[in-house]
């Protein structure tokens, strides 16, 4: 069943309760196509019954198709499971299995996250699935998603709003949790980033020989975290666990700058990655770092910024290339 659940999510996209919750009358006929099925499911955090096409296979007997369309998993759980599932409190409850262990023997149970992670972590150990570098491969529903949705992302010429569709979520949602730039991005964003520093860097009146885009370094050459190969050090946010990081009265406009670009740009930077990169560093200017200048000072280039903020941080994208 644990199988079955795997193929299900890797057809589907969908997440891991809507597939625990389904019902034996999920699958249902498509009124234009006769070799597709709809899929029928309930959506709790959105209230909401959402319906996928399914392609369905004519070859059912072979058990290749159990693995290819959710449609054949969920007709073989249907036919192997029934006289479990009639004795049941919910007959309609698709995933249920007779126990094996405890007070459960022979009893029907419905199947939960935990058993399914259980035994996906079995199926794993007993067929030795392991990744690229030999270590056991971590698998589970809501990785299956984010490898279904990248896919798609990356087929449809990353066109946000037919990923979102399919995924049967905000555009803004997928930004934050589910796409993956194409590995070009990187590249190019990377020679825009340093030809923007090198202009910024050729600026005195913008950025002097000892500053970063963040606030002051004691060497960007060869400090703490910089390369030591002559060339400036491009890694702002490790400013802030940098030996060489300093911060005078004159970086609080930078400062803030960066700050604000921050808090401005929670929902384009991903919420996950900011939690991750952001969220201690807008704490260590609010706790640590601004308690050591003047009040009103500090309060005069915080609105200075924020309305006002440096060229370097009129967004975060200088920020990404630190990543």
């Amino acid at each position: 069943m644990a199988v079955c659940v795997l193929s299900i999510a890797l057809s589907t996209g969908m997440n891991l309760t809507p597939i625990l919750e389904l019902t034996t009358d999920c699958v249902q006929p498509h009124p234009l196509k006769s070799n597709l099925r709809l899929l029928v499911s309930f959506k709790r955090r959105g209230n909401a019954t959402h319906v996928v096409a399914l392609r369905k296979s004519e070859e059912v007997p072979e058990m290749a198709s159990i693995h290819l369309y959710a449609a054949d998993a969920i007709d073989l759980i249907v036919t192997r499971n029934a006289t479990t599932r009639a004795q049941f409190d919910d007959p309609n409850r698709l995933l249920v299995y007779k126990g094996a262990r405890g007070k459960y023997v022979d009893k029907p149970c419905r199947l939960t996250s935990s058993v399914l992670n259980y035994s996906i972590n079995a199926f794993v150990d007993q067929h030795q699935l392991q990744t690229d570098d030999g270590k056991p491969l971590t698998l589970n529903v809501s990785r299956l998603r984010q490898t279904l949705l990248n896919r798609i992302w990356e087929m449809s010429g990353q066109d946000p709003l037919m990923t979102a569709r399919t995924g049967r979520h905000a555009v803004e949602t997928g930004n934050a949790h589910y796409w993956e730039a194409p590995p070009e991005a990187e590249t190019n964003m990377r020679f825009l980033g340093e030809a923007r520093v090198e202009e910024l860097l050729s600026t005195p009146t913008i950025i002097a020989s000892d500053r970063t885009p963040v606030a002051s370094c004691q060497n960007v050459r060869r400090g703490h975290r910089a390369p030591k190969d002559g060339e400036p050090c491009q890694d702002y946010l490790g400013c802030f666990r940098c030996k060489s990081f300093v911060v005078t009265g004159d970086d609080l406009y930078r400062l803030f700058s960066f700050y604000w670009a921050a808090l401005r740009n929670y929902d384009t930077f991903g919420g996950k990655r900011w939690a991750k990169y952001l969220k201690q560093v807008v704490r260590l200017i609010d706790e640590e770092i601004a308690p050591h200048f003047d009040a009103v000072f500090v309060s005069k280039q915080r609105e200075r910024a924020k309305h006002q903020p440096h060229p370097f941080w009129r967004d975060l994208s200088m920020a990404r290339m630190a990543i």
